[in-house]
C-alpha cells in the first residue's frame, strides 16, 4: 500500500482586498491603532486621503507599501496580512 503525503498548497498573496477585510485583519494583528495613527501623521495629504476613501487595498499600491515600512511591517508581514484579510467576510 502507499502512502500518499498531502501538503498543503502555500497562500497565495491576494492582489486585492476590500476595506473591511483589511480594516479587520489589521484589527486582529494588532496592527490598527498604529496604522491609523502613521495614517493620521502623514505629512502627504493623498496618502490621508487613499487611506481614508479607499474601497479595496491592492497589494503593489505605492502608498500601501510606504505606509507598511512607516510602521515596521516587511514584505512577509504584508503578505501575511492579505492573506488573512482575504479570509474575512
Amino acid at each position: 500500500m502507499n502512502v500518499i503525503t498531502i501538503r498543503p498548497r502555500p497562500a497565495t498573496v491576494p492582489q486585492a482586498v476590500t476595506r473591511a477585510q483589511a480594516l479587520i485583519a489589521l484589527y486582529e494583528a494588532g496592527m490598527l491603532e498604529a496604522v491609523e495613527a502613521a495614517v493620521a501623521a502623514h505629512p502627504y495629504a493623498p496618502v490621508r486621503l487613499w487611506w481614508n476613501n479607499a474601497l479595496n487595498f491592492e497589494r503593489t499600491n505605492p502608498y500601501l507599501t510606504a505606509l507598511a515600512v512607516e510602521v515596521g511591517l516587511t514584505d512577509e508581514n504584508v503578505d501575511r496580512l492579505f492573506v488573512s484579510a482575504s479570509t474575512r467576510i
